[in-house]
């Protein structure tokens, strides 16, 4: 027997070997992991303290047949050649290969889709790729066997080769042209795009041993890159930004600087990390169990993590002792998670390890349900409701349904782009370039947004549903430099060495500024006006472990403090009683500033605020909070209506991607205008712009 360490850095293993020299035992402290071997040598089981994990079968040609993770079985099965032909999934689900007589493979199905054929020339060289949705990839190719043309739907691709083999150029269709160029020792050293008439090119540089050393962007932007004598990366310079790496005798990591902070690591003699200083500052102890690992941050707050003999989280304890556990069936799956106030969330799987319920162990549970293809495609909310997803056999639509009821209506094209989604306020509509790219969306009360591009490939401009324009442009580090408005109004960004906003420039003069900590937090916010005038400053202080700590504003300073697992436990400003918070074991907020007192049950669940009562619906949503608050939602948890005393009601409504569409307030309604998640416009009902 040998005293070994796997990657994981496990101490105290014993490892001990049969007459074979296979692997029998692996034990660590307590914890023992049993192989058992094939006379062959082959692993044939794995047990762990007396229970089996995982076990492999094979056929006397040495072929896996079966193989199984606990329940959880898939077997394979072979023609007379010895080709795959079969493989049955633990779900049931069935996969076949179909071979012609030379063994290559003609089709990849199931019993319940088509599958993808393939088809091949005289040569036995791929042809065409045919997937279940009618979508097709052609290969041709030129005198020495070499892919000369790809035709995607299309999309034609062609491929041309310099003397020694390489690929020297390859043509876009109708859209342009990538070409390569190489010295005398095969290493790429120009590549070039000509795509709709917009030219760039990167240039790269070597040294002697063949290491990349510069990299040229399209803009000039230049990258540096050197090594040691030992080939190691030692010092990268881009943009302006500088980092250097430093190595110890045994080749590990010890500094990293960038732009002057420095990060150091330091190890144990196993090589094990045991301490971070810098921007990261922490120290690591590796307990004598081998499986359980102590962390200090730099205010001397320890927390434990202890893995299982697998590696994995089995619980963590708190600087403040308070543990959560984590519970795993005999393969590893997740089923409990208990937090240190004793409240349990529980994953419900099934004899396959599918996850099949989430929630409280005691409280309201969503049930989920997968097909054979372990794909999710229902969902049954704690209140009976189900929410169901179906997709048609080539993969293009899919119909989301609320019970019976459609809820929404998802088409792709063939490269599976999203070209419509319709739903309750009507359909949004997409249009995109040949490269891909979205050049134009449409919502369902026609309002349109268009996209262009420059030849970096980044957005120049957004154009709206009245033909006002914003336009982007980008600095040599590729970030945002300016936005220029529709009314021609400019915001300037002007970022340091690490892309940072340091300044913003705003319509009219005014200006924002930003200063940093050494460890890249804000330091100091500060607006001015276009005179140069301070209007407005913001100052910023943190502890030891970056909680905030004091917060400046003028003349007025507000103090903050925080407990060891960083939470706020006390607010003071200037003339004002001090704010105490307090906290539960399940991290449950049980006071509030100076008076508020909070109930929470063991479902997670506000239960109530200074003695007024909460209400919940089941599926846990907050619905009532007396003489304050009443609330509904939708299927999806979303907010459709709210009531307060004395104020007007206030319904919200929203699209097939969950983002807020409409409201109505006091028989107002208001309509908004989205780019991707961002909103970017609100309109009346009538479709006047508000904003």
């Amino acid at each position: 027997s040998v005293v070994a360490r796997d990657s994981q850095g496990w101490s105290n293993t014993l490892v001990a070997t049969d007459l074979g020299t296979n692997f029998s035992t692996v034990s660590t402290m307590e914890k023992t992991a049993t192989l058992t071997h094939t006379v062959d040598g082959l692993v044939s089981s794995l047990q762990a303290d007396g229970s089996h994990i995982e076990a492999w079968k094979q056929d006397q040609n040495g072929r896996l047949v079966e193989h199984s993770v606990g329940e959880r079985s898939t077997s394979y099965q072979y023609d007379d050649r010895g080709d795959l032909i079969k493989e049955k999934l633990p779900t049931g689900l069935e996969i076949v290969y179909q071979r012609d007589k030379l063994s290559r493979l003609r089709n990849i199905g199931n019993g319940d889709n088509a599958g993808i054929e393939t088809e091949y020339d005289d040569f036995g060289r791929r042809s065409r790729v045919t997937e279940p949705g009618g979508r097709s990839v052609r290969y041709a190719y030129d005198d020495f066997g070499r892919t000369a043309e790809i035709v995607t739907g299309e999309q034609r691709v062609e491929l041309q080769y310099n003397s020694f083999g390489l690929i020297s150029t390859v043509l876009l269709d109708n859209r342009g042209e990538l070409t390569f160029e190489y010295d005398d020792y095969d290493r790429l050293i120009e590549y070039r795009t000509n795509i709709d008439d917009s030219d760039c090119f990167w240039k790269y540089g070597y040294d002697d041993s063949d290491q990349l050393t510069s990299i040229t962007g399209p803009d000039g932007t230049r990258q540096s890159l050197e090594y040691d004598e030992v080939g190691r990366l030692v010092r990268q310079v881009s943009g302006g930004s500088t980092i250097q790496i430093g190595y110890d005798l045994q080749g590990r990591v010890v500094t990293i600087e960038e732009d002057g902070v420095t990060q150091s690591i330091a190890y144990d003699d196993d090589g094990r990390p045991i301490g971070f200083d810098g921007l990261l500052k922490a120290g690591i102890q590796y307990l004598p169990d081998g499986i359980t690992i102590q962390a200090s941050d730099p205010e001397g707050g320890s927390w434990h993590y202890a893995n299982n003999l697998y590696g994995q989280l089995a619980s963590i304890t708190n600087p403040l002792g308070g543990i959560t556990k984590y519970d795993r069936n005999q393969t590893g799956d997740l089923l409990a998670i208990s937090d240190p106030g004793q409240r349990r969330l529980v994953y419900e799987r099934d004899a396959l390890g599918r996850l099949v319920s989430f929630g409280p162990a005691e409280g309201p549970r969503e049930r989920y349900l997968a097909d054979k293809s372990e794909t999710l495609n229902q969902i049954v909310r704690p209140d009976g409701t189900t929410i169901s997803r179906e997709t048609s056999q080539d993969g293009r639509r899919v119909v989301v349904r609320i019970d019976d009821t459609i809820h929404a209506t998802y088409d792709f094209d063939e490269l599976g782009k999203m070209v419509s989604a319709a739903g309750e306020f009507g359909v949004h509509r997409f249009e995109y370039d040949k490269q891909g790219r979205l050049v134009k969306a449409t919502d369902p009360f026609g309002k349109v947004l268009t996209y262009q591009y420059p030849k970096t490939g980044q957005r120049a401009a957004l154009v709206g549903p009245q033909g006002e324009i914003v336009k982007y442009q980008y600095g040599t580090d590729g970030r945002v430099a300016e936005v220029i408005g529709p009314d021609a109004e400019r915001t300037h960004y002007t970022r340091d060495a690490t892309g940072r906003v340091t300044q913003v420039d705003l319509a009219g003069g005014a200006t924002a500024t930003v200063a940093y900590t050494e460890h890249g937090t804000i330091a100091a916010l500060q607006y001015s006006d276009r005179h140069q005038n301070s209007i407005a400053e913001r100052t910023f202080e943190a502890d030891a472990r970056g909680n905030l700590s004091q917060l400046g504003t003028g003349n007025t300073v507000w103090k903050f403090e925080s407990d060891l697992l960083g939470r706020l436990t006390s607010a003071a400003g200037p003339g004002l009683s001090t704010e105490r918070f307090q906290y539960d074991g399940s991290q449950n907020i049980t006071r509030f500033g100076t008076s508020g007192n909070f109930v929470v049950n063991d479902y997670f669940q506000l239960e109530s605020i200074d003695d007024r009562p909460v209400q919940h619906d089941a599926n846990g949503n907050l619905t009532r909070m007396e003489g304050r608050l009443e609330l509904d939602y939708d299927s999806f948890g979303h907010v459709t209506h709210v009531d307060r005393p004395n104020q007007p009601s206030a319904e919200y409504r929203y699209d097939v991607f969950g983002r807020l569409k409409e409201t109505r307030t006091a028989g107002q309604t208001v309509r908004y205008l989205y780019d991707g998640n961002k909103l970017v416009a609100a309109y009346d009902g009538q479709g006047r712009r508000l904003a």
